[in-house]
C-alpha cells in the first residue's frame, strides 16, 4: 500500500467513523457469532483478517458515542469531519449512513506483493450509495470495486480484486480452518473489532529472511526456543467505563506460566504512578540462562566469569528470591521518580546474605556502604555521590524492599495508606473485570502519570509555562483515569487483556 493511498484511506474511514458515532443512537444490533460473518467469505489462505462493526445502531457504537462525549474536543472533531465531507459534496444522512453495512472486513492474502493482495469487503444497506462513496475523490483516492457472492469488495487496484476473486473461487473459507476457529474462541463476541494473524506465514517469512541475513538468523534461532507461532488474535470493544482490548496467541511449544493472586499491593504505598506485578520467575530466568548458554558458548563463559567475580551462583543464590511474588512501583519524585522494588521471600536469611555479599563487593568498588534499619527491617545503604544517588535495601516481614527513597520503604513497612486502598487502582481493577489470579499485570494511574509527563516536557523545553504541551491536549487527556494490562493462560492459549478507564 503506498503511503499516500494509505493516509487518504485512513482519513476517509476515520471521518466516516466519527460522524457515524456522533449520529448513532442507543439501539442494539445482533452481536457477532463465535466467528464473524465475513470469515465465511474470506479465503482459507488469508494471512491477516480484521472485522469491524460499522452499524450505527449497534450497542458498540452507542457506547463509543458516550465515551467520546467525555472528551472536550468532541465537537471540534465532529465539525472538522463534517467540513471534510462537505468538501466532497456529501452529508452523513444522505451519503454515508445508507452506505454502511453491519461490518467491514479486511483481508490480506499474502505478505509477498502485499499491495496487490489486500481488499476490503462489506454488505452495504444501499449498494448505490456505497459505490458513490468508493468512487468519490480523484486519482488514487478512487477505489475499484466488484460484487462477489453478495459482498461488495473494494481495493486500490484491479489486480488485488482479481487475486482475491481467484482465492475465493477455491471454495475453502477461513471460517472452516481449525486454527482460525481456535483463535476466535478466545475473543469476546460483542467486540467492535476482531482480528486474526496466521502464524505459519510469519514463520515462513522469517525462515526466508534468515537464509540471507545473519541478524534474522539469530532472531529465528532465539524464537525457535519458544516454538512456532500458530496464531495471534485480537479484539477491542467500547464498555461503559472505557475501552477494553485483548490479544491471544498459541505456539507449538507452550510455556506454562502459572497464576497467582497479587498481595504486595497490600504492602506498597498508595499513589503509585505505575505498578508492575509478577509471579514466580525463577524457572523462566533459569530456562533463559540455560538456553542462552547453549545457543552462545561465549555467553556461558562470560556468565561463569561474572559469577566467579561476584562470588555467587545465580541459580542457587539469586534466582530463588524470584520464586514468589514480586513488584516494581514508580512514584512522583524530584528530579527523578521514586522507585520501589519488592519481593516476597520464604528465606529471609538467604536474602540478607545476598545483600551483604553485594554490599561487600560494592564496598571494594569504592561505593560507600553503611548499615540500615527501618521499622525492624535490616539492610544496607549504598551511596553513589558522583551520581547523586542513594539506594536503600532491607529485608523484613518476609519481603525484600529496595528503593532510591527511604520514605517509600518506611511507608511500605508502616500502617499508612496502601496501594490496595488507592481509589484509582481499585477503580481500574473493577472496571477491567481483572480476575483475582493472573500471570502478571501492569497498572498505570493516568491521572497522575500524564500530568507528571507534561511537567517533565515543560522542564525539558526550558519553559515555566504549560506551552510545551498545548492546552487542548492537556484538556483532552483529563478523562483518561487509568490503564491496566494483565496476562493469563488458559490451556495452551496465552491471553493479554487490557482496559483504559475513561471518566
Amino acid at each position: 500500500m503506498s503511503e499516500a493511498m494509505g493516509v487518504r484511506r485512513l482519513v476517509r474511514i476515520s471521518l466516516l467513523a466519527v460522524l457515524a458515532i456522533a449520529a448513532s443512537g442507543c439501539g442494539t444490533a445482533k452481536e457477532a457469532g463465535s466467528t464473524p460473518e465475513g470469515a465465511d467469505f474470506a479465503p482459507a489462505s488469508t494471512v491477516v483478517y480484521v472485522s469491524g462493526v460499522t452499524d450505527p445502531a449497534s450497542s458498540q457504537w452507542a457506547k463509543a458515542d458516550d465515551l467520546l462525549g467525555r472528551f472536550p474536543g468532541r465537537e471540534k472533531l465532529l465539525a472538522n469531519a463534517r467540513k471534510e465531507l462537505t468538501k466532497e459534496g456529501m452529508t452523513w444522512e444522505r451519503d454515508v449512513k445508507p452506505a454502511l453495512g453491519h461490518d467491514i472486513n479486511l483481508v490480506l492474502l499474502s505478505y509477498k506483493d502485499a499491495d496487490h493482495n489486500y481488499v476490503f469487503f462489506t454488505k452495504p444497506k444501499d449498494e448505490t450509495k456505497l459505490d458513490k462513496l468508493l468512487e468519490a475523490g480523484e486519482g488514487d483516492d478512487v477505489q475499484v470495486h466488484r460484487k462477489i457472492d453478495g459482498w461488495t469488495v473494494f481495493a486500490d487496484n484491479k489486480k488485488a480484486l482479481d487475486n482475491f476473486a481467484a482465492a475465493h473461487a477455491s471454495g475453502s473459507s477461513l471460517s472452516g480452518e481449525d486454527t482460525f476457529k481456535n483463535a476466535m474462541k478466545g475473543l469476546p463476541e460483542d467486540s467492535a473489532l476482531r482480528g486474526y494473524v496466521a502464524g505459519r506465514p510469519i514463520y515462513d517469512l522469517i525462515q526466508k529472511e534468515a537464509a540471507k541475513d545473519p541478524d534474522t538468523r539469530s532472531f529465528k534461532n532465539f524464537s525457535d526456543s519458544f516454538g512456532q507461532l500458530e496464531y495471534i488474535s485480537f479484539s477491542s470493544s467500547a464498555e461503559d467505563e472505557g475501552i477494553a482490548f485483548q490479544a491471544g496467541y498459541e505456539s507449538t511449544k507452550s510455556t506454562k506460566m502459572g497464576s497467582y493472586a497479587a498481595e504486595l499491593d497490600n504492602t506498597l504505598p498508595s499513589g503509585a504512578l505505575v505498578y508492575l506485578s509478577f509471579g514466580d520467575l525463577e524457572r523462566y530466568f533459569d530456562e533463559a540462562l540455560s538456553t542462552a548458554g547453549k545457543d552462545s558458548p561465549q555467553f556461558g563463559k562470560q556468565l561463569r566469569q561474572i559469577q566467579q567475580a561476584l562470588g555467587l551462583n545465580f541459580k542457587d543464590d539469586l534466582l530463588p528470591l524470584f520464586s514468589k511474588e514480586g513488584a516494581i512501583a514508580f512514584y512522583n519524585g524530584e528530579p527523578l521518580p521514586d522507585v520501589l522494588f519488592a519481593l516476597s521471600v520464604d528465606d529471609e536469611d538467604q536474602a540478607t546474605q545476598l545483600i551483604n555479599r553485594i554490599a561487600a563487593i560494592a564496598g571494594l568498588g569504592g561505593v560507600e556502604v553503611r548499615p540500615l534499619a527501618i521499622q525492624g527491617a535490616q539492610g544496607k545503604v549504598f551511596e553513589y555521590p558522583e551520581d547523586n544517588l542513594t539506594i536503600y535495601a532491607v529485608v523484613g516481614d518476609g519481603k525484600v524492599l529496595v528503593s532510591n527513597a527511604r520514605a517509600k520503604i518506611d511507608a511500605a513497612l508502616g500502617d499508612g495508606a496502601k496501594l490496595s486502598d488507592d481509589s484509582v487502582y481499585r477503580e481500574a481493577l473493577n472496571a477491567s473485570s481483572a480476575p483475582d489470579e493472573t500471570s502478571g499485570f501492569v497498572y498505570v494511574n493516568l491521572k497522575l502519570t500524564l500530568p507528571a509527563l507534561f511537567g517533565f516536557a515543560d522542564v525539558m523545553s526550558g519553559s515555566n509555562s504549560p506551552e510545551a504541551i498545548p492546552p487542548d491536549v492537556r484538556a483532552n487527556t483529563k478523562p483518561l483515569h487509568s490503564a491496566i494490562l494483565y496476562t493469563k493462560q488458559d490451556g495452551d492459549r496465552t491471553t493479554v487483556s487490557g482496559f483504559v478507564t475513561i471518566k
